[in-house]
């Protein structure tokens, strides 16, 4: 189990007793000069497959879990990843079925910039295409459409929470202003903003497809990716209340306005390394989602091709085929199966990642019930209302199974800038008024991991169970001592607790503690904290503009000291000093016998 502080600047393994699985299969590695021909043919060496071999990454806070599976994955001279791989999208799909290349609930794991826009002025910087140059990037604000002339300012926050990007291997990281003092490479190029783990990003002249700038993205290790193709696709609309008015100006009844939106994108068409090494990705010129090849500067290269429907159908890496199966669903066609080269495959079934395609929502009366905040059914405790659960199955090539249990629970935090209150809208004799929150919501709806369990040829059934025990609150109802706990039942009998902070403001999602029980004692038990300041920055960068996201999402805190309580003994790691990363630089270990 890593333990990663919310500043992500130091990581520390604390724990790390995977359940190998009886079954075996074939691994890309990268092979030495000195290693044979024989098996560089083979594609490395034959290694066990681990309790992750589905690709699932679990936020042991919520449960929420996101999958990524690699189908091809090519060595190239330079050590950049030349892969196809698949994984589940970072940001709700919506329902345009053309935007799906393989099916509701996948998206190919390609580098791009993303954010949500009304559709009527697409990707701007406060009105203008000089969308990386005019900082700090928010679009411009429409009023609500005609022909009701109505006077309501759309409001970006409305619809954009501002810009994300998305790099394989590296990374989903939100695009920050960079104040003064920050830290930028000395090598004469201009940049206008960075995202955490030090990301720094420039302004390229044009796009490929379209006008207006486009974006480039250094990463650390000097990799630079450029953002210059741009495709659209449509949102969800967003609901707006205002006063109808009549031709004479008049309001006298309140009416829902929906605002169109859509998720623009600019995905990456090149990476290169330091040393002029390179990724290509082309794109169609007609279909603009639809990647067609990518390709390395070693001339290694994968191609796709896309049936009737627009779904990816073959994937080629020289003579061997990789062959993509749909099965008809309510959100259009889904990934049904693999079948590999050697003929060997993945297969899907069970429900619908439908999660993954529209958001899931809080339960109607929640707030508009008083206030209430009403969650029964949607607490691990409570009996679970209709349609409560998803179950998702996956077959792995080696013929392990996996089974996943979603369930809709809610979740939140404390000490939230916000309130729920009675709204309301008034024009003469008229009123129209009703329950709802100010400010940034303490709660919300999320499909969070219950169980899951892996069995198949010669293995006995291997199974996890996670119990949630959340709380949220607004910033009048919590002040201290807010925190959320999560209990994971492991196939060993084990049972693993986790203590995260959920404030809002200080410390939400970081974990404090993590206690191993067997056989009804305590095991072991491990607590962590943050450093509270440092020579490094207080953050990465600003969040630009008005936004729903948190700040504490940009703040650098690294973990300071670590200890480790087990069979009678304290094992500490104390970090004496940072560098201006919010590196350790200096690290103290020691022990000590725990006092009885």
């Amino acid at each position: 189990m890593n333990f990663i502080g919310n500043g992500g600047a130091v990581k520390i393994i604390v724990f790390a007793s995977l359940i190998a699985l009886s079954i075996t299969a074939q691994a890309q590695q990268i092979v030495s000069t000195s290693d044979t021909y024989d098996e560089r043919l083979r594609g490395g060496a034959i290694s066990s497959l681990g309790a992750d071999l589905f690709g699932d990454l679990v936020s042991n806070k919520d449960g929420v879990a996101h999958f990524s599976q690699t189908d091809v994955s090519i060595q190239t001279n330079s050590g950049l990843p030349l892969e196809f791989t698949r994984h589940t999208p970072r940001k709700t799909q919506g329902l345009d079925k053309a935007s799906m290349p393989i099916g509701p609930g996948w998206e190919i794991d390609v580098p791009y910039m993303m954010g949500t826009y009304d559709t009527r002025s697409g990707w701007n910087a406060n009105g203008s295409v000089a969308r990386c140059s005019t900082t700090p990037w928010r679009p411009y604000e429409m009023f609500g459409p005609l022909p009701d002339f109505n006077m309501q300012r759309m409001t970006a926050d409305m619809y954009w929470s501002g810009i994300h990007i998305n790099i394989p291997h590296v990374g989903y990281e939100s695009l920050l202003t960079l104040p003064s003092g920050q830290v930028r490479p000395q090598d004469g190029t201009n940049y206008v903003g960075g995202a955490r783990g030090f990301w720094r990003v420039g302004c390229l002249p044009g796009i490929k497809n379209g006008t207006g700038e486009g974006f480039f993205v250094k990463v650390p290790n000097g990799n630079k990716y450029y953002f210059d193709w741009m495709a659209t696709r449509n949102a969800f609309d967003v609901v707006v209340s205002e006063l109808w008015r009549g031709s004479n100006g008049e309001g006298y009844d309140s009416t829902k306005l929906l605002v169109p939106t859509s998720d623009v994108f600019l995905y990456a068409t090149r990476v290169e390394d330091r040393y002029g090494n390179y990724i290509n990705y082309n794109y169609d010129s007609v279909n603009k989602h639809r990647l067609m090849s990518i390709e390395s500067s070693d001339g290694s290269r994968i191609d796709l091709s896309y049936d009737e429907a627009g779904q990816v159908s073959e994937v080629r890496a020289g003579e061997r085929i990789w062959k993509y199966f749909y099965a008809d669903s309510i959100y259009g066609r889904k990934l049904s199966e693999i079948i590999l080269p050697d003929q060997s495959r993945w297969a899907f079934s069970g429900d619908v990642m439908w999660w993954f395609v529209e958001p899931p929502r809080l339960p109607d009366g929640f707030y508009k019930n008083g206030c209430a905040e009403v969650s029964t059914g949607y607490l691990i405790q409570d009996p679970p209302p209709q349609f409560a659960f998803s179950h998702v199955v996956m077959t792995h090539p080696s013929g392990a199974q996996g089974s996943f249990t979603f369930r809709s629970l809610i979740h939140g935090s404390d000490d939230t800038p916000g309130t729920c209150s009675m709204q309301g809208t008034f024009y003469g004799n008229h009123m129209n008024y009703w329950y709802g929150t100010w400010g940034v919501p303490n709660a919300c709806l999320a499909k969070s991991l219950v169980s899951k369990k892996i069995s198949g040829p010669g293995l006995s059934e291997l199974a996890w169970s996670y119990t949630y025990f959340p709380s949220w609150s607004f910033a009048k109802d919590c002040s201290q001592g807010c925190y959320s706990r999560t209990q994971i039942l492991n196939p060993d009998a084990t049972l693993v607790e986790y203590v995260f902070g959920n404030s809002y403001s200080e410390d939400y999602g970081f974990q404090y503690s993590e206690k191993i029980i067997k056989a009804g004692s305590v095991y072991r038990f491990v607590s962590q904290y943050q450093s509270a300041s440092g020579p490094y920055p207080e953050s990465y960068g600003d969040i630009p503009g008005p936004s729903m996201e948190n700040p504490l999402n940009t703040k650098i805190k690294p973990v300071s000291l670590v200890e480790t309580r087990q069979q009678g003994r304290i094992f500490r790691m104390q970090v004496n000093s940072f560098d201006s990363f919010g590196r350790a630089v200096t690290i103290t270990r020691s022990s000590s016998v725990e006092s009885p």
